[in-house]
């Protein structure tokens, strides 16, 4: 930006050359020095004093600059004069939560919306060209409505109505508005001042006696265009800094937050620049506790037991619903309610032309409670439908209670999507053109064929017998009618029915693998199973956990409790005081790894072996600290 503005800045050349010469030579890590720190805050004192707007000229043509980022859109408004764009104004603001989800054609659109209405005082009625580094918006107000969103079409409308002229402008030409919508972006990485940890090292009382107790080798080493001299240590041939207590978790943050290494890569970074009295454990546990790095890295994740419901007393008690699609247009139709009886295995599977509340409900109740009754449970997924306030309404109506299955755990309806896959395959196999018609048949099917579990069809189990097929010209001979008295007839089929008990599940040999520190964690990161943007976390968090259960954890996410499954929790690290002096002294200024301002502090057991006079100390210095089992052995 500064490049393109600097012919309203005088002499812009001399004051940016302390950070121009920061870019001489070979490709190396920038050193922010007091110059250059001094010529970037004249420089932008410079572009904000410079008088670089001019006033609208209606002769002029006009046009606006428009770029937007993830958290930021950014526009300006120019007058062409003697073949060089002017700035007349500019425009910038921070996209919202909800905005900085939209695709990067939505936010490319929405820049474009938000500069038109915002200097549409400016353009109305006027010529102008609108210039974005975004291709796919030159085509936009030329194409038909039928591919956009609601919202994009509200918004192409009422760009429509100022201007149809939209240019694509190479990402390298529109400085201007990409440097407006990525202010809030840019950040400094924080620096380790050597100054200042040389005065803090004569504060430090427990650096007095390190060359004593330890191996370390101190010896004082002047500053580099300085006076002072720092405490440092020559035992590896290379000077590295003694740091004080107060500046550790600095000098950590500043070298991991670089690119977030592991805890032996972070120490090796570490102990080749700095030292300090137990800097390994102080790394091993800063590192663990890195929220960063835990919610970006991926570990094992749980497979926990497969869990099971309760035996349903009799037929139809418990069911399963979940929907299916969308599919493609059939008769109307592009989705499938399903459901799924627990005892018989009894597959419905109704065509409905949206997944609406009220589609759902009236399809339910025609396409089951019509013909086998009303279900004392129910078990469905979060889905909207049946989250609405009508699909709960018609439930407490029909006396049915519902289960609410855990989010992003197929699992947990597993008979109802097991019979998907295998409905699925089946309507592929057909002519998927008009799967409508095909349903029918290929539910006979489903409904007729032997389930290994059950040892016989969900139609036997329902209607006692087996159901004739397409193609069965010749009934089997054994079959006898001979029933003359219907009463009789009802009577003995319905205590036949009456004997018959549920099949238990089928056995699982699945392998099982649970992090055993979910057993006393106080906090958890939930993996992320939707569809993730590029480059953000694989997981969530760390979230408190309120109570635990063996398929599900209860835990705070935003002030509310939510249930969540075993499988895609992982276990928070957490921050605990050491039992040695230096960490002590440093505990009360590290900040907590949870952002839940509500969560306790880490407890320390009471139980703990404190440090004393008889605890034993080694040549280095360094105190040994024996497990709570050996305490009364050794003393």
């Amino acid at each position: 930006m500064v490049s393109y503005y600097r012919r309203f800045i005088p002499q812009c050349a001399h004051i940016v050359t302390p950070l121009t010469d920061m870019l001489k030579g070979k490709c190396k890590s920038l050193v922010f020095t007091k110059e250059a720190s001094t010529a970037f805050a004249a420089i932008k004192k410079a572009i904000a004093d410079a008088t670089m707007l001019v006033h609208l000229d209606v002769q002029l043509p006009i046009s606006i600059s428009v770029d937007a980022s993830n958290t930021a859109i950014g526009a300006v408004l120019q007058q062409r004069m003697a073949n060089v764009w002017l700035p007349i104004a500019f425009f910038s603001r921070k996209l919202t939560a909800c905005e900085s989800r939209y695709s990067t054609f939505g936010r490319e659109l929405l820049a474009v919306y938000a500069a038109v209405k915002h200097f549409r005082h400016f353009v109305e009625g006027r010529q102008f060209t609108v210039f974005t580094d975004h291709k796919p918006l030159t085509y936009a107000l030329h194409t038909t409505s039928d591919r956009y969103s609601p919202r994009e079409s509200r918004h192409l409308d009422y760009i429509s109505q100022f201007t149809s002229d939209i240019q694509h402008v190479s990402g390298s030409d529109n400085a201007v508005a990409d440097a407006l919508s990525r202010v809030c972006a840019t950040s400094v990485p924080p620096t380790i001042d050597l100054h200042k940890m040389a005065e803090l090292q004569l504060n430090d009382l427990n650096l007095e006696h390190l060359s004593n107790k330890t191996s370390l080798k101190i010896e004082r080493v002047p500053l580099l265009n300085s006076e002072a001299t720092i405490l440092c240590d020559m035992s590896t041939g290379t000077p590295r800094p003694i740091v004080p207590t107060s500046l550790r978790r600095t000098v950590f943050e500043s070298l991991h937050n670089l690119s977030h290494p592991g805890i032996r890569a972070t120490d090796k970074l570490i102990s080749a620049r700095f030292a300090w009295p137990g800097m390994n454990r102080d790394v091993r546990q800063w590192t663990r506790a890195c929220v960063q790095c835990q919610r970006a890295k991926v570990t094992k994740h749980n497979i926990t037991p497969l869990g099971t419901f309760a035996t349903p007393d009799a037929r139809f008690h418990h069911i399963h619903l979940d929907i299916v699609g969308p599919l493609p247009p059939s008769n109307g139709c592009s989705y499938l309610l399903t459901c799924v009886d627990r005892f018989t295995r009894w597959p419905e599977a109704i065509p409905i032309p949206d997944v609406t509340a009220q589609t759902v409900c009236r399809a339910f109740m025609d396409g089951w409670v019509a013909h086998f009754g009303c279900p004392a449970t129910v078990t469905t997924d979060r889905g909207q439908q049946f989250e609405s306030t009508s699909f709960k309404e018609l439930l407490e109506m029909l006396g049915c209670k519902r289960i609410r299955t855990t989010a992003y755990h197929p699992a947990a309806n597993g008979l109802v999507e097991r019979f998907h896959r295998q409905l699925k395959a089946a309507l592929m196999a057909v002519d998927n053109s008009k799967w409508t018609d095909s349903l029918p048949l290929v539910l006979l099917s489903i409904r007729a064929t032997l389930k290994g579990d059950l040892q016989c069809s969900p139609a036997e189990l329902v209607y006692g017998t087996t159901m004739r097929l397409p193609g069965e010209l010749i009934a089997p001979e054994t079959f006898e009618p001979n029933f003359p008295d219907t009463t009789r007839y009802a009577q003995q089929l319905k205590s036949f029915m009456q004997r018959l008990r549920p099949v238990s599940t089928r056995a699982q040999n699945r392998k099982v693998q649970v992090d055993r520190r979910l057993d006393d964690c106080t906090h958890v990161f939930v993996r992320h199973d939707a569809i993730r943007k590029p480059l953000q976390p694989p997981y969530d968090g760390p979230f408190k956990v309120l109570s635990r259960k063996d398929k599900f954890f209860v835990i705070d996410r935003c002030g509310r409790p939510d249930t969540v499954s075993i499988d895609r929790l992982k276990a928070a690290y957490t921050e605990e005081p050491s039992p040695s002096p230096s960490a002590q002294s440093n505990s009360p200024t590290e900040p907590s790894p949870c952002p839940d301002s509500t969560t306790s502090p880490p407890v320390v057991n009471d139980d703990s072996p404190t440090v004393t006079s008889k605890t034993p100390v080694t040549r280095a210095g360094r105190r040994v600290h024996w497990p709570k089992r050996f305490v009364e052995f050794f003393h």
